[in-house]
């Protein structure tokens, strides 16, 4: 089990623990809070403090951008 630990005052800590259903990020082209699946991670190589996820909404536009040339 993994869990966050965050000391919160001198001497008072708070530990949660990461399960599938409480992970967070905020979309890098919107700004929106969306929940991420980290099992989906599991098996790369994820550096915690720079991967950017973005959002169902952001994606879809990316990719149809993409796919349309568009950048």
């Amino acid at each position: 089990m993994f869990y966050v630990k965050k000391k919160i005052a001198n001497g008072v800590e708070i530990n949660i623990d990461i399960e599938y259903d409480n992970v967070y990020t905020h979309c890098p082209e919107c700004g929106v809070e969306h929940m991420i699946d980290i099992a989906e991670f599991a098996n790369e190589d994820l550096d915690i403090e720079s991967t950017e996820i973005y959002c169902e909404k952001c994606s879809e536009s990316l990719r149809a951008n993409t796919e349309s040339g568009e950048k």
